[in-house]
């Protein structure tokens, strides 16, 4: 199913009461070449939902060039907090995972912060810290676990990682850990984005964007014809150590609606099926991309915010 145009990054979140509240990045076409905002929807089923005419986060006017990406919403006690990536060099290079808030019912504008894991501060993210997703610690210590994207810079290329970090109850101070997740070093995936989990019972569920390196020709174009970036999963028993699914991809690029045409999937968010427990099953949204002209030139742009379901 498609949600919107023009917008893609979404992070879909559950209130305690039972809203769907969809924070997404989206501009309009006179926009295009200037980034975008982040704004916010609510449906009450998970499937029809309503833009806020509010933006809730916008783009920082200075440094030139800056650029945001990928939010994740969550709450701290009474007040809701935005972790999303910030840089000067693109969507996917040279950003750092930052933090804005409080807002106190997650609906108006968070002021931004500061960086929360920077690019020295691991080793494995010295050329970039992306896609931060934020949940609560299952453990029950009342603190927060991220999860992000990261490339480290190696003399023969760059190497994507998925990395952790975590923080106390304030769900401000984030410590990453010393060693990544997941690495494109040991497995051949080229691209490693968008890690985002759930945690379901005592085993934690990971869907992520991945393509291996024959799979493809250009990160910085994900419209690319010869690009087949898609949707896996692997499971953990700690959130440490991941398996990836042998049955891989789970969400494959070119499904047959109106995704038809897709070359690369980007991972938004999972919660519960039914909007509860996740014994239900799971939904998870998406965005995928395709090119148009734009002043007389091919420009790649998302094309929509999926949902897929998993009973």
């Amino acid at each position: 199913r498609r949600f919107f145009r023009e917008s893609y990054e979404t992070d879909v979140i559950l209130t305690s009461l039972g809203e769907y509240r969809m924070y997404f990045g989206g501009y309009a076409q006179s926009q295009q070449f200037q980034g975008y905002n982040f704004g916010v929807a609510t449906s009450t089923d998970g499937l029809h939902f309503s833009p806020d005419p509010v933006t809730v986060f916008r783009m920082p006017p200075t440094p030139a060039k800056t650029q945001i990406n990928s939010p994740s919403v969550f709450g701290v006690g009474p007040d809701w907090y935005l972790a999303y990536s910030q840089g000067v060099s693109g969507v996917i290079n040279g950003q750092d995972a930052w933090l804005a808030g409080p807002s106190t019912d997650g609906m108006m504008t968070f002021p931004a912060i500061a960086p929360i894991v920077s690019r020295t501060d691991c080793a494995y993210c010295d050329s970039t810290v992306d896609f931060p997703s934020v949940i609560p610690d299952p453990s029950g210590n009342g603190g927060y676990i991220m999860f992000f994207s990261a490339t480290h810079m190696l003399a023969s290329g760059n190497v994507a990682e998925i990395g952790r970090a975590s923080a106390g109850p304030d769900g401000q101070h984030f410590t990453a850990e010393p060693a990544p997740l997941l690495s494109s070093d040991l497995t051949g995936e080229a691209v490693l984005l968008a890690p985002r989990v759930i945690v379901d019972g005592t085993v934690f569920k990971m869907w992520y964007s991945y393509a291996r390196a024959a799979d493809i020709m250009d990160l910085q174009n994900l419209c690319n014809d010869m690009n087949r970036v898609q949707i896996g999963y692997a499971t953990s028993s700690d959130g440490f150590y991941w398996i990836r699914s042998p049955s891989n991809p789970a969400v494959p690029v070119g499904g047959g609606g109106w995704d038809v045409d897709s070359r690369a999937l980007l991972t938004g968010s999972v919660v519960p099926l039914d909007g509860k427990s996740t014994s239900s099953g799971f939904a998870l949204y998406y965005t995928t991309f395709r090119t148009v002209m734009i002043l007389g030139f091919p420009v790649c742009v998302p094309s929509g915010i999926g949902r897929a379901t998993r009973p």
